[in-house]
């Protein structure tokens, strides 16, 4: 079955589009709420103390990280949308390099593969945006976490990498299909050129 390609990068490009200004929104709020808790926030509540002994930097901290993963939740079925159109996008662009056996599992493969390295990307970025109020926190809380992420992103990258190992092997099979098919033309031109300056 031939996949329309074009109508799938229209679709993918649609999809992009409706989910990037809730995502732009998302990432200027959450952005401006680490600028403020990292430069205004947490410098001022240094050395005060609430009742009960809780540090007031520790405990402005958590509420900095609850309001940022909060908004990063609320965010994630844009970033998902974006996340599916990009990985959709380049995965049609990659139909042209075996036009004739790429399919409805090709894409899914591709789609999955590109998928895992655009949420693997947006994760880290995640992890950039709380680090700091993680650390406030508890100094190990950061290291646990980014250990867990990078526990997620290898399973993740391997899984992709498996299911788009079949799609490389396929392709580098049609593309040394093409370079024979290229050589025994030059050799076909090059005989019958032979066989005209010998007449």
């Amino acid at each position: 079955m031939v996949l329309d390609i074009e109508g799938i990068k229209k679709d993918a490009t649609v999809k992009m589009r409706k989910a990037l200004p809730a995502l732009v929104f998302t990432i200027i709020a959450a952005v401006l709420i680490w600028v403020f808790g990292n430069l205004v926030f947490m410098p001022l509540a240094e050395g005060i103390t609430l009742y009960g002994g809780w540090p007031l930097d520790k405990v402005i901290s958590f509420v900095i990280l609850i309001a940022l993963i909060a908004i990063v939740l609320r965010a994630m079925l844009a970033l998902t949308r974006i996340a599916d159109g990009i990985s959709t996008f380049f995965a049609a662009e990659m139909s042209r390099l075996t036009p004739k056996s790429f399919d409805e599992t090709s894409l899914r493969r591709y789609r999955s593969f590109l998928r895992g390295i655009v949420y693997t990307i947006l994760i880290i970025f995640i992890f950039i945006l709380i680090q700091n109020y993680l650390t406030y926190i508890h100094p190990a809380l950061s290291g646990i976490v980014l250990l867990i992420i990078v526990i997620w992103a290898i399973v993740l990258l391997y899984q992709g990498g498996t299911k788009i190992a079949g799609e490389i092997t396929k392709t580098l099979d049609y593309m040394g299909e093409q370079a024979v098919k290229l050589l025994e033309g030059e050799r076909e031109e090059k005989k019958e050129m032979t066989e005209k300056s010998k007449r």
